[in-house]
């Protein structure tokens, strides 16, 4: 995945690798007796990195990061101690709100691909600002319909 992506380029080789990595991590972990306490840290500090960059700069959809993040959801469930059937509500919700405060790779990508406009925006050069103000000004078109 990466800033040319086209589904020809090979950004659906990506998310298959992608996917293909975290079911094989998430079969390491669950064969491996000392690590079943560490689902949560191998899922938010491994593998949600790893996905997101490549992720914020592709047309990756919510469905999409969904399917990446459901290749190692039984995982992050097991190290947090729930059922693999605990809906992803109870996962993201605050642990106020007897959650497990975990944040979706969706929200994380969003997150990051808001950073960059930002950046483009208020850091870049002339050039780089005014390719921010074409997204945001391409988003406003989509939004109005």
């Amino acid at each position: 995945m990466g800033l040319t992506d086209d589904e020809s380029g090979g950004t659906t080789e990506s998310r298959s690798a992608m996917i293909q990595l975290a079911r094989r991590a998430t079969a390491v972990y669950a064969k491996t007796e000392t690590l079943r306490g560490f689902g949560r840290e191998i899922a938010r500090g491994v593998l949600a990195p790893k996905a997101v960059y490549p992720a914020a700069f592709s047309t990756a959809t919510a469905e999409q990061l969904r399917c990446v993040e459901g290749s190692y959801g039984v995982m992050l469930r097991h190290g947090l101690g729930l059922s693999k059937g605990t809906a992803w509500d109870v996962l993201e919700s605050l642990p106020e709100s007897a959650g497990a405060g975990y944040e979706r790779l969706s929200t994380t990508v969003t997150k990051t691909r808001l950073r960059h406009i930002m950046a483009l925006a208020y850091d870049g050069n002339d050039s780089e600002k005014r390719v921010a103000e074409a997204i945001v000004e391409q988003g406003q078109r989509w939004l109005e319909g």
